[in-house]
């Protein structure tokens, strides 16, 4: 019934939980930010998504009889990272970079609503909101086919990853830290309140049910001895996963941070993802160059893509300004639709530059105890 649903939305949106889950840092970044990698999307709802765009080179052995050489070729896959909650793009850019230059992908990572420059309150609503648009702009602005997008959460970042990825198409989630529900979290920490504040959640972000769903391959990483989000929320996790190609890597001694943790994702994903079968430059410059897909519905100091048009701007605004839409032009559409497909993906061999033992085990060795289901 229709007054369920309201009263549905209003929690999450009220949630007094929010402030809990989403305590947003001092921004560390503004518009004038990243020359060159800072984007303004907009989504269907007129959302602004400040979203970092990140390039990624595959580098590939050529087997020539005279003698093998590397060359470096645009990635194929694209990662859209989905933050934790003690953090901003700016705090996340080079570790960005770095997921580029280890896994070879592109990588997109989004600004949470009241995060960063972000305009907008974050909660569940609003933060899948903004990764909604970010895939959007991947699938209609830069015409990614959709198997070839892989969604990354970490810890409270994992919610809406696990979300996006039973209702799209995408070709690979991998969670880091992750927890079965919101709920569950408040039901650790919380003790003898916890009865009080969740009289009125609704169910926030409830994993455990929603990876039943997830059809794509799916890599789960967790440390042994995480005392914010315990070990067995990723066990639960796995073992209600339904999809033909799961991964779970648990790290001894090593807790809710850590490094390590990032190096198993790095070890891990060119065994169950196909990362470089379909190299391709994201263009951005093209499309931003093409006459025929020029709009007009938002001032900004950096490109825009929105999604309500499928239409691209170029910086129209003094560096540093803030973004603003404009009325989009009369006749023109406001709404995009998600493409449908088949999420089911074979298990691919492993990506060349940790093909070998040199390769491997010199990964391998950077991660203590590991124990991989």
């Amino acid at each position: 019934m229709q007054i369920f649903s309201d009263f549905d939305v209003f929690g999450k949106e009220n949630s007094i939980l929010n402030r809990f889950l989403f305590p947003a840092p001092k921004p560390s970044y503004t518009w004038s930010s990243f020359e060159g990698e800072l984007m303004c999307l907009v989504g269907t709802e007129g959302n602004i998504v400040p979203c970092t765009v990140m390039p990624g080179m595959c580098s590939r052995t050529h087997i020539d009889p005279r003698r093998p050489f590397l060359f470096d070729d645009p990635a194929s896959a694209l990662v859209i990272y989905c933050h934790a909650n003690g953090e901003d793009i700016g705090v996340l850019y080079e570790a960005g970079h770095w997921l580029c230059d280890t896994l070879g992908v592109h990588v997109l990572i989004p600004e949470y609503p009241g995060y960063g420059i972000a305009p907008g309150s974050p909660n569940e609503l609003s933060v899948t909101r903004n990764i909604r648009t970010t895939y959007d702009f991947a699938v209609n602005g830069l015409n990614w086919d959709p198997s070839r997008v892989l969604f990354f959460g970490r810890s409270i970042g994992t919610g809406p990853a696990v979300k996006m990825a039973a209702e799209v198409d995408c070709g690979g989630l991998i969670l880091v830290s992750p927890y079965t529900s919101v709920k569950d979290i408040v039901s650790q920490h919380a003790g003898l309140v916890t009865s009080w504040l969740t009289a009125e959640l609704t169910n926030i972000y409830p994993s455990d049910e929603s990876i039943s769903d997830v059809e794509c391959p799916t890599l789960i990483v967790h440390g042994a001895t995480d005392k914010v989000i315990p070990c067995q929320q990723a066990r639960t996790l796995y073992q209600n996963s339904t999809a033909q190609h799961k991964r779970l890597v648990v790290l001894e001694d090593i807790g809710h941070h850590g490094i390590d943790l990032h190096f198993a994702v790095a070890h891990e994903c060119p065994r169950l993802f196909t990362l470089d079968d379909k190299p391709r430059y994201m263009d951005i410059d093209g499309y931003l160059a093409d006459p025929g897909m020029q709009g007009d519905t938002v001032a900004s100091p950096v490109p825009v893509f929105d999604c309500r048009s499928n239409t691209w701007s170029r910086p129209t605004l003094e560096r540093g300004a803030t973004p603003f839409l404009r009325e989009p032009p009369e006749g023109s559409s406001v709404s995009v639709g998600t493409p449908q497909g088949a999420n089911g993906r074979q298990l691919q061999a492993p990506h060349p530059m940790f093909n070998g033992p040199e390769g491997s085990e010199a990964l391998a060795g950077m991660v203590s105890g590991y124990i991989v289901t």
